[in-house]
């Protein structure tokens, strides 16, 4: 979070997220978070965690 803020974003509140980035005057970014990447709804973007390898993944929101 500390990151995001220091490059400008703001990390808020999201109703049916995990949480929210954007920056000042930009459309918001939803995101969740998950343990794995089964079944996850394309509307949002996830972060997924792989505790085996110990490393996040970024999936992207998909745009139609």
């Amino acid at each position: 979070m500390y990151c995001l803020r220091d490059k400008g974003f703001i990390v808020g509140y999201a109703q049916n997220a995990d949480f929210a980035i954007e920056r000042k005057g930009e459309e918001k970014l939803y995101f969740k978070v998950s343990n794995s990447p089964d079944d996850l709804d394309n509307s949002l973007s996830w972060i997924v965690w792989d505790s085996a390898t110990k490393s996040a993944s970024l999936i992207p929101k998909k745009i139609d």
